[in-house]
């Protein structure tokens, strides 16, 4: 849970959205997200615009780009 003020998803039809479909792919919803949640539009097209950098937008494919990014954020001690 995260220590500032968030919308849950069904305040906003968008966050909804957002959420079923990263609970659907990841399994989980994370306080990383739900704390950009007060501002819907934003962080939708902020997701879009990752989504087109990683995870499927190189020639390296899904699975060693999430290995890397596994592994990198294992070296900087990220817990997200």
């Amino acid at each position: 849970m995260t220590w500032i003020k968030t919308l849950d998803s069904d305040e906003d039809a968008i966050i909804k959205e957002l959420r079923d479909y990263r609970v659907r792919t990841h399994g989980y919803w994370p306080n990383v997200l739900a704390a950009q949640s007060l501002r819907p539009e934003v962080l939708k097209r902020l997701l879009a615009f990752q989504d087109m950098l990683t995870f499927g937008g190189s020639s390296l494919g899904r699975r060693k780009e999430e290995l890397i990014s596994f592994h990198v954020s294992a070296v900087n001690q990220c817990g997200y």
